[in-house]
């Protein structure tokens, strides 16, 4: 009898206890979870530096071809600093040129005035008007009208074309006063 007593006793421990499978479902579940935890967290790594290596082979790309274009860019900077300096060399040559006509145009006047002198006082103030060139205007304006071309200057008006016309209409002129008392 002592056999059956003992039997319920380890019949109710096998009972309680769980069974094999089911002893250790718990501890596998939270294994597998640790083990997807650290698998999707090893893929999002992977992922990650997929795209920085990525993006680092898109950066290099961009980086050469900014390179290309700033050797290009250079080449142009080089060329157009080139024409630059060509060209302050061209204007320093048209000013000393400028320099040099007025010297020869300062010559002048002093060489009629001092034939003038020589001569009567009369004649001299007709050929010293005769040299003097008239104001830069009306300068202009005869030229114009001498080239059948009115063009504004910087620092002319809207009357120094007209008058350029008017001139224009009357016919060239040789003589140096008409374009002034056109102008006027």
């Amino acid at each position: 009898m002592s056999d059956t007593p003992e039997k319920s006793a380890t019949d109710d421990a096998e009972a309680a206890a769980p069974s094999g499978g089911k002893r250790w479902l718990l501890p596998a579940l939270i294994g597998g979870g640790v083990v997807l935890l650290l698998l999707a967290l090893f893929v999002g790594v992977g992922l990650g530096m997929a795209k920085r290596q990525f993006e680092r082979k898109s950066y290099v790309d961009q980086i050469a071809k900014l390179k290309i274009a700033l050797q290009d860019t250079d080449g142009l900077r080089k060329e157009a600093e080139g024409r630059i300096e060509k060209m302050r060399e061209d204007l320093k040559e048209k000013r000393d040129e400028i320099h040099n006509l007025e010297l020869k145009l300062d010559e002048a006047k002093q060489a009629v005035d001092h034939h003038a002198q020589q001569e009567s006082p009369s004649q001299a103030s007709a050929v010293a008007a005769a040299v003097t060139p008239p104001p830069a205007n009306s300068a202009i304006a005869a030229q114009l009208s001498r080239k059948g071309d009115c063009v504004l200057t910087t620092g002319q008006k809207g009357t120094d074309w007209k008058n350029c016309l008017a001139t224009q209409a009357s016919g060239p002129t040789d003589k140096p006063g008409a374009a002034k008392k056109a102008e006027h």
